[in-house]
Order: structure tokens, then sequence, then C-alpha cells
């Protein structure tokens, strides 16, 4: 409600149009009407759209995607998916995603994606950011406990992006740069092609150079790998891909992508930075604690404005939905989202702050982590005591 008076100042006509009583608490159906603001067909409004100088046209995507959209601050993209029978009506707009802002386009089971990856999609977010009026949307719905997708936004805007090509290494014996690409805790080496016959040449010059590489099709390209076991097994290949992770796990600022390099550091048994990527690993298991009277574990996550909740990730359905079930009976209050191709389930701040069961573990790891960084580094102690003042964990100081 918030949200739309901002939206649409003037006179806002208000309609309680339904009320919800059950076990978990009662919820509102609300109808608002901007009474000062006329509406118009999407037909005219997909025409204004299409008239729109560049920076307004990013301020139009900005409440687009947050209603609509899918914003993934782990893998970093932001994707919109429309249906096929609007794409008539929709197609200028699309158009402009696709040539002005870096989009790529393609069509699923009736229905139109167009999806924007890392760099184009940081940089998307950064400029919302930087309209006053755009960012104080944000941050005041990021503020609400169903804000979720709004706190990603401000996450993926915080987040570095790797220059084009420093993502690549050169396969010895070769004239051929491949991308190491990082999936769970594996990494494989890729190189896309559109055309089949280049494809083809690039994989039989791997095989001429005694690699095993191999050929699928992903949508319209062709995808030629050499994969994580051969990339361990081959000392060619596991010398450069170390030292690549190893840059990457030095200079990376987000968490939870550093603990993935860390694993798939560990996982190639990778000389040298070994004991760098023990270290974290180590501290990601840390983040880990046991939910009382469950044989649940849930990880500590700090999000914006320090305050911090307990999520766990599962991709089935299924086993997302026995933890919620399980975590409800034991008494507590979770919440499930839809959230990177998964389910996360999370044990919001107001509760974890509320119950001593859940604070004082809490409390202990941000005091742990407190003490452990360095006292130089200001930004980060600085960023557990605001969560562990958030939390009135117990012996804080000025």
């Amino acid at each position: 409600m918030i949200l739309w008076t901002l939206s649409y100042p003037g006179k806002v006509y208000i309609h309680i149009d339904g009320i919800s009583i059950n076990k978990e608490g009662p919820s509102f159906k609300w109808q608002l009407i901007a009474n000062d603001h006329r509406a118009k067909s999407k037909r005219d409004v997909a025409k204004e759209v299409e008239e729109l100088d560049i920076e307004r046209f990013k301020a139009f995507l900005a409440p687009a995607i947050w209603g609509d959209g899918y914003i993934n601050d782990d893998i970093k993209f932001i994707r919109l998916t429309i249906g096929l029978s609007k794409y008539d009506l929709w197609y200028e707009i699309i158009e402009r995603l696709v040539n002005e802002l870096g989009f790529t386009l393609k069509i699923e089971d009736y229905t139109i994606v167009v999806e924007n990856k890392p760099s184009k999609a940081v940089k998307l977010v950064r400029d919302w950011l930087t309209n006053p009026d755009i960012r104080e949307l944000i941050e005041l719905g990021a503020s609400l406990p169903d804000g979720e997708k709004l706190r990603r936004i401000i996450e993926l805007a915080s987040m570095g992006v790797k220059e084009r090509g420093s993502s690549s290494i050169n396969i010895p014996g070769t004239n051929i740069g491949m991308n190491v690409h990082i999936m769970n805790s594996h990494v494989n080496l890729q190189i896309k092609r559109r055309n089949k016959d280049d494809a083809l040449k690039i994989l039989e010059e791997l095989k001429r150079a005694r690699y095993n590489p191999s050929l699928r099709i992903t949508g319209t390209s062709y995808v030629v790998a050499i994969t994580h076991t051969e990339i361990r097994d081959d000392p060619r290949l596991k010398e450069p891909v170390c030292q690549k992770l190893s840059e990457w796990l030095k200079n990376e600022k987000n968490e939870k992508r550093k603990g993935r390099i860390a694993m798939v550091v560990q996982n190639l048994v990778c000389p040298d930075t070994d004991q760098f990527a023990l270290k974290w690993v180590k501290e990601e298991s840390n983040r880990s604690i046991n939910i009382p009277g469950t044989d649940i574990n849930m990880n500590i996550h700090i999000y914006n404005y320090y305050k911090v909740e307990l999520r766990t990730w599962r991709k089935d359905k299924d086993k997302a939905l026995r933890i919620y079930e399980e975590l409800k009976r034991a008494g507590y209050d979770p919440s499930i989202r839809v959230a990177n191709d998964g389910y996360e389930i999370a044990i919001l701040y107001s509760e974890v702050r509320e119950k001593p069961e859940l604070r004082e573990p809490v409390c202990d790891y941000l005091r742990g982590c407190y003490e452990r960084l360095p006292s130089d580094d200001v930004e980060g102690r600085w960023r557990y005591a605001k969560a562990m003042r958030k939390l009135k964990c117990p012996d804080i100081g000025e």
C-alpha cells in the first residue's frame, strides 16, 4: 500500500476485498484505485514506452521486473517471461531490451523469455539505484518482510563482475581459449559457437592435442566442453585452471560465490591455494547452525540493513515442504519462497531476534567472525557489529 501511494500520489480509494483467517494468522486482500490517474490500455502504454529515451526506458523496466520478473543475485541475471500471445503487443519493447540493454531472447513452452546476464544485469540495477526516486522505492520495499526480490536488487548492485575475457584460459598445445565455468562444487571448460562447423573444428583440434572434449547443443549454440575429471587428472589443464580460481578466490567480495569457488579449489586439489581454500570452506560450514527441536541445519545470512535470517535451499519442492512442515511442528514460523530455480526456506529476522534458542547461536557466530577479522578491516567488522546490535546480542561494545 505504501509503494502504491508513492507511485500514484493523490487520492487513493481503498477497499478490503476479502479477509482470510487461519492458524497462521489473518490475511487481507486490498483493492487500491488511484482516483487521480486515468487508466490506459496496454496498447497505449506499449506505444508510449516504445518512444521513451533510454534512461526513462530503464526506469519503466524497474517496476516491471520487480513485479513480474525474476532476479538472481547468485548467478547474476534478470529474467522476464511474457506469454507468446502478447508477443505482437510487446514486440517493439522486446526489441529494445535485446538491442539496447543486452537481453537475450528464447521461446519456451508458449512463452517468450528475455534474460540479461551478469555484467549487464549488474549495470542495469546500478542505473536504477542512481535514480533517487527509484532508489527510495527499492530501499523502502527491501525493508518490508516480503521484500526479498527488492533486497536481491540491492545485493546484485553491490556485486563485482568480471571483465570480458577474464574467465578464459588458453588450452596448452592449441590456439583455443575456453571459459572456466563453475557448476555447484565442480568446474569445467567451455566454448560456445553458433556455427556447427566452427564447433567441430574446435572439437577436432582439442582431440589432436590429446584432450577428450564433448559436444552438445544448448539452445541455438554448440558447446564444446572439457569435464572436471579431465581437468583434475591432466596437469596441463589443472595448473592454469587452479591459477584462475585462485585469482577469483582472492578478489571475490561476494561470500556465497567465494565459498563456491573454494569448494571447487578443494575438489581439484589445487597446489599452493588449498590452504587458502580450506579457510573459506571451514568458514562456510561454520555459517550453519542446528535448529533446536529439529534435525535441520540452516545457514546464517546477513542481508540489507544488517538484519539476519536463517535460510536453507532445496531444489526439490517436496523436500523443501518437508523441512517447512518440520519447522512448523517444532513451533517456528518459517517462510518458503522460490529462489535460484529451487525453494528457499527461511526463518525471518524478527523470529531470530525474539527467540533466545535461535539468537544465541547466531550471536556466537557473528561475534566469532567479528573477532577473527583484522582490526584494519573496518568495513567487515562494522558489518558484523551492526548485525549484532540489530539482534541485541549481549556484550556488544560501542
